[in-house]
């Protein structure tokens, strides 16, 4: 069973050492395994010192399985469901190891990053790339603001909604053949969807059933509509949103106690059409073990 733990339950285990016994008891019993995310560097990193070095020996001990960071995994959905819809059946694995995600992040083998650890990533997101994350939150918040906006005055239509899940398919099929920044990505995207016969591939795809399989992005769409449809922003909940993006359609059971995001996946996931993770905050989720 891979129960996917936000961070505020490995804050929960450096504070109880009971609770981090039962989930290290559970992962040598082979009855839990704990996944966690890239996004994990960023928070780790954004922890106190003395707190940080807790959190990365409470990881080292628990062992746990890694799955992509949204974008990633969203990369990978569309290539594998891309190559089986035109009769190129092509698998991936959402849960690898800690090499494996750090090579997606990097565009390199996992092979070259065998021997980091989870202390070499966070430190490099703790320093080097705070500000550069920072922006992109900010970026992406601002979209979300625009899209808010839009929805409110009724502009998101199906016509809209349509064009957007071509977009998406577009931009990971540019970042399948480039994978370089978001707006290369995005110009090359357009470039697929304004010429033949690329448009029609697309179209053909999102029109008979390409999009079905696109779990992670079917939940980023749920969450981002019940999120439109309020005044929440979502500064302050974005990583919130990576985390449920990953956790919700590829492991069991999505462990939080944050419960304003608890509530946005119960409605995430009654519009869904397929199995979700269970989500428990952590003393449930310790019970269970």
């Amino acid at each position: 069973m891979y129960a996917y733990a936000d961070q505020n339950f490995l804050s929960a285990c450096v504070d109880t050492p009971a609770w981090s016994d039962a989930v290290v008891r559970a992962r040598k019993q082979g009855t839990a395994t704990l996944v966690l995310s890239p996004w994990h560097f960023y928070e780790v990193g954004n922890a106190r010192p003395e707190v940080r070095a807790g959190m990365i020996r409470l990881v080292e001990d628990i062992r746990p399985m890694w799955t992509y960071t949204m974008a990633d995994l969203q990369l990978l959905e569309v290539f594998s469901d891309w190559n089986s819809f035109w009769g190129r059946p092509t698998a991936f694995q959402p849960i690898g190891t800690l090499a494996e995600v750090g090579g997606a992040l990097h565009n390199i083998h996992p092979n070259y990053l065998a021997l980091a650890t989870l202390k070499d990533w966070v430190d490099v997101f703790a320093a080097d790339n705070r500000a550069d994350i920072e922006n992109t939150l900010d970026f992406v918040c601002k979209s979300h603001a625009e899209n808010q906006r839009s929805f409110k005055r009724g502009r998101m239509t199906k016509d809209v909604l349509k064009r957007m899940d071509q977009m998406h398919v577009a931009i990971q099929l540019a970042r399948s053949e480039h994978n370089g920044e978001a707006k290369e990505a995005m110009r090359r995207a357009e470039g697929i969807l304004a010429q033949e016969p690329s448009a029609t591939h697309v179209r053909f795809f999102v029109d008979f059933g390409g999009m079905v399989s696109l779990k992670s992005y079917h939940v980023e769409s749920a969450l981002a509509e019940d999120l439109w449809a309020s005044t929440a922003k979502l500064k302050t909940r974005y990583v919130d949103r990576q985390h449920a993006t990953v956790a919700l359609p590829y492991c069991n059971r999505f462990i939080t106690d944050d419960t304003d995001l608890t509530k946005r996946c119960a409605v995430a996931k009654r519009s869904l059409t397929f199995p979700t993770a269970e989500v428990q905050n952590g003393e449930e989720f310790i019970k269970s073990l």
